[in-house]
């Protein structure tokens, strides 16, 4: 029993050497982590981890694809090598291995130390398990310079990815700002533009799907209406310069994909002045284009809505305003007036417009006037029909019929009573 007791205790003893061994062995662990291309200051680290009061000194090499992970050559302390504790020293000796090393000057290394190293990440992605990181000829020794058994390393990597799209989109002159175009003979073209300006490295972004919109849209072309930054572009607009009425005017909207928006719509007002006024017709109406005629009534019947066109021009030779206007929308016709041929200055002309009105309850009914013009404009109008809701209808009273015997009699006695009853009167 004697002798069992003391194997048991010698095997007891001889485990808790080997975990104890295990549990405390000297380990230098190098990270995993992810950078973004052609970026520069990328740390990654291993992380040296040992007993208090074992480790006197230790020594590795850390290798390295210096194709994407640049890191140069530099004798120790290597600017680009961080270490916090002094009797530690890393150096790059050739180009892709870095090796540590140092002992402490009196006494032993506190665990853990954490040495960084700061590299230059290149243009190739390098997806997953990344560009590696091997840590190799790991020792650790002691206060005597011997070497400690049960040393290891663990390898790391970088995971390069494709950086995000990082452009910002400007424009000159700024969004929401009025662009007035320059001044000039009436009825001759005039121009202007807006600067796109892309700022960022990676990626590109868009403006597009530009419109012209408001009442003298039509004074207004788009030129250039889709760019894509970087470099700097320009969206470029003309406008011809009215011969009457004043200056014309209408919104610019385009659409913006950059970094931090998308589909968002930005917007310039235009002014388009009035030129030096030569001969030559001039279009307007009350109301004026862009405007909504209404055109409700009864259900079912054919009601009229009608807009008057004037001749706002200037007198001369070519003078004469010629007008088209269609419609080819359900449930609208031009009953009268639709088109003028040589209509002359101060001239007006009545447009009219025939609605079917839908049935009482039902969705308005839409539609759309374009006119033509010789007068340098396109004027539109928007149509709407909608049915007028009658009053419900009042209730008659329930009439009894006299038909029962009885009820006659009763209606005979009455009206022999209201008999006398004037004879009566009349003889008093």
């Amino acid at each position: 029993m004697k002798n069992f007791n003391m194997q048991s205790k010698l095997v007891a003893a001889l485990a808790v050497s080997i975990l104890s061994s295990s549990a405390i062995a000297q380990t230098v662990v190098v990270d995993n982590t992810v950078a973004v291309v052609n970026t520069a200051n990328h740390v990654s680290t291993a992380t040296l981890t040992f007993p208090a009061a074992t480790v006197a000194g230790l020594q590795f090499t850390l290798t390295y694809d210096n194709a994407n992970l640049g890191l140069p050559t530099g004798t120790a302390p290597h600017p680009e090598i961080i270490d916090p504790d002094a009797s530690i020293s890393c150096a790059v000796n050739v180009v892709g291995t870095a090796f540590c090393t140092g002992f402490a000057a009196s006494g032993f290394l506190t665990s853990p130390i954490t040495i960084g190293f700061r590299f230059d990440i290149g243009a190739t992605a390098i997806p997953t398990p990344g560009s590696p990181l091997t840590v190799s000829g790991v020792d650790f020794f002691d206060g005597s310079a011997n070497s400690i058994p049960g040393s290891s390393g663990t390898n790391g990597s970088v995971i390069i990815t494709t950086a995000p799209p990082n452009i910002l989109v400007s424009y000159a002159p700024t969004a929401g700002s009025t662009i007035s175009f320059p001044t000039g003979v009436a009825l001759t073209t005039q121009t202007a533009a807006i600067t796109v300006t892309g700022a960022g490295s990676v990626g590109t972004a868009t403006v597009d799907n530009c419109a012209l919109s408001g009442a003298g849209a039509g004074s207004f072309a788009i030129v250039t209406g889709s760019v894509t930054v970087p470099p700097s572009d320009t969206l470029d607009l003309s406008c011809t310069l009215p011969n009457s009425g004043g200056a014309a005017s209408a919104v610019l909207t385009c659409r913006e994909n950059d970094s931090d928006s998308t589909n968002v719509n930005r917007t310039w007002n235009l002014s388009c002045p009035q030129g030096t006024p030569v001969p030559g017709p001039g279009y307007s109406s009350v109301p004026a284009p862009g405007a909504t005629l209404n055109c409700d009534g009864e259900a079912g019947t054919t009601e009229t809505v009608s807009f008057v066109v004037t001749n706002n021009g200037n007198p001369g030779a070519g003078s004469g305003l010629d007008f088209n206007c269609t419609t080819a929308s359900p449930g609208f016709t031009i009953q009268s007036g639709g088109s003028a041929t040589g209509l002359a200055v101060g001239g007006t002309q009545t447009v009219t417009v025939a609605c079917t009105v839908p049935a009482e309850g039902a969705p308005a009914s839409t539609g759309t006037v374009a006119c033509t013009t010789n007068a340098g404009a396109a004027p539109t109008y928007l149509l709407s029909s909608l049915a007028d809701t009658l009053p419900d209808p009042v209730p008659q009273p329930n009439v009894v019929p006299a038909s029962s015997l009885w009820s006659k009699l009763a209606l005979i006695g009455l009206l022999a009573g209201l008999g006398i009853a004037v004879v009566g009167f009349r003889r008093s």
